[in-house]
C-alpha cells in the first residue's frame, strides 16, 4: 500500500491516506481540544464561585474523506474495472471504519521539533527527520459514531465523512523513563531533585512510579503541580524487590523475588484527586524516603490532540 503523506492516519495498521481513498479535513474537530465536564460550586453569600478542576470528556473526531477507483500503488484500471475497483476500495475502507463491536487502533503521525524530543529524553536516532523536526507516531482508540454515507461525484469517485469516537480524548506516545538516585546527582545518577521537560498537548495522568529497594516510604513529589501533589508508597521495598505505583488506574504492585501481590492501600497522596500528574514543559521532580539508598523511576506516556 503506497502512502500519499509521510504524516499519513491509519486504522488497526491500515493506512487512510492512500491513492485508492483519502483523507481530505486538515482543520476541525480532529484539531480542536476536547470539551470538560464538571461547575463551580457556589457558596451562598459569597461572591461568584470556588473554581473546580474540569476533567476533560471523550471527543468525536470527524474525517471529510474520498474514495475512487484507482488501485493502491495509483494506477488506473481500464474502464470495464474502473466501478468494481471503486466497489472494492469502498467496501475495504468501510470494514477498516465500521466496526460497531469494538474499538481499534487509531494512529496518527505529525512533525515535533528535534530539541524537544532530545530535552525530554527520547531517542530520536529511528524517527525520520526533516531538518529540525522529526515525525512521531501516537496512537489513540476509537470506535465508529456515524457516517460513511458516500456521495457520488462520478461513476467512480465518492467523498463522505465518519465520526469516530474517541472515549479516552488523547492520543498517546511511547512511553519516556525519567530515573532518580537517592545518592547525590551526578552525571551517572540523577539525584533525588529533578528538573524535566515533559512531552504532550495536555497533562498526562498516564504515570507510573517504579521502586527498587532498599527503600522505604518513597515518595515522588510534583513541586510544579497546583497544591503539594505527591504519591508515596507507604512500606518497605527490601534489596532484590521492586513496587510499582500506577497513577493512571489508581493501583499497585509489589514484586518480591519470584511473586508478586496488590499493595494499593500502601499508596497516600495528596493535591489532586489522580494520585500523579504531568503537565507539559518544564517540570521540577522530587523523591524523598524515610531510609535506603535503592533507585527510582517514573514513566509516563505523553498525550497529545
Amino acid at each position: 500500500m503506497t502512502n500519499t503523506t509521510e504524516t499519513y492516519w491509519e486504522v488497526d495498521g491500515s493506512s487512510l491516506q492512500t491513492y485508492a481513498y483519502n483523507i481530505v479535513t486538515l482543520g476541525g474537530d480532529r484539531e480542536a481540544p476536547p470539551r470538560t465536564r464538571g461547575s463551580d460550586i457556589t457558596v451562598p453569600f459569597k461572591p461568584g464561585s470556588n473554581y473546580v478542576r474540569k476533567i476533560v470528556e471523550s471527543r468525536v473526531v470527524t474525517l471529510g474523506m474520498w474514495v475512487v477507483g484507482a488501485n493502491p500503488d495509483g494506477t488506473i484500471p481500464t474502464n470495464e474495472n474502473l466501478r468494481r475497483t471503486y466497489d472494492r476500495n469502498w467496501r475495504q475502507l468501510r470494514r477498516l471504519l465500521w466496526q460497531p463491536r469494538r474499538q481499534f487502533t487509531l494512529t496518527k503521525r505529525f512533525w515535533v521539533e528535534t530539541a524537544d524530543l532530545t530535552a525530554a529524553g527520547v531517542n530520536t536516532a529511528p524517527l525520520p527527520k526533516e531538518g529540525l523536526w522529526s515525525l512521531i507516531t501516537v496512537v489513540a482508540r476509537a470506535s465508529f459514531a456515524g457516517g460513511l454515507n458516500p456521495q457520488m461525484s462520478g461513476p467512480a469517485r465518492s467523498s463522505f465523512t465518519v465520526d469516530l469516537l474517541l472515549s479516552d480524548p488523547y492520543f498517546y506516545g511511547d512511553e519516556i523513563r525519567i530515573p532518580f538516585s537517592t545518592a547525590p546527582a551526578d552525571a551517572l545518577n540523577p539525584g533525588p531533585t529533578r528538573t524535566v521537560s515533559i512531552l504532550g498537548d495536555a497533562e498526562t495522568t498516564y504515570v507510573e512510579m517504579d521502586f527498587t529497594g532498599p527503600i522505604t516510604s518513597p515518595r515522588f513529589t510534583n513541586l510544579s503541580a497546583d497544591g503539594n501533589l505527591y504519591a508515596q508508597y507507604g512500606t518497605a521495598v527490601a534489596d532484590g524487590e521492586t513496587a510499582t505505583v500506577r497513577a493512571h488506574n489508581f493501583s499497585a504492585t509489589h514484586y518480591p523475588a519470584g511473586a508478586s501481590y496488590k499493595t494499593s492501600g500502601f499508596v497516600s497522596h495528596d493535591g489532586d484527586k489522580f494520585w500523579m500528574y504531568l503537565e507539559p514543559g518544564s517540570t521540577n521532580l522530587s523523591l524523598t524516603r524515610q531510609s535506603g539508598t535503592g533507585t527510582a523511576a517514573i514513566r509516563y506516556r505523553p498525550v497529545w490532540l
